[in-house]
C-alpha cells in the first residue's frame, strides 16, 4: 500500500523487497529509499508534519523513519 505526504509532493510505496521508496509525485523521480524490515513492506505512512514516517511489515514489526 503506498501513501501521499501531507502536502502531496511524495508518494511512498511499500515493497517487497523490504524497503520503503519515495518518489515526487511532480515527476517519478526516486527520491530516497529506506530499509530496515526483513520481510515484505504491507504498509506505509506520514506523519502530519510529512518528516516521519511509519512502515509495517510481513515480520510482524513496524518502523518509525525520518524523511
Amino acid at each position: 500500500r503506498c501513501c501521499w505526504s501531507p502536502d502531496d509532493e511524495l508518494v511512498a510505496v511499500g515493497s517487497s523487497d523490504k524497503n520503503v521508496y519515495f518518489f515526487s509525485v511532480k515527476d517519478g523521480e526516486l527520491i530516497k529509499i529506506l530499509g530496515g524490515h526483513e520481510g515484505t513492506v504491507n504498509d506505509v505512512d506520514f506523519n502530519s508534519t510529512g518528516r516521519i514516517i511509519a512502515s509495517s511489515s510481513s515480520d510482524y514489526t513496524a518502523i518509525l523513519g525520518e524523511y
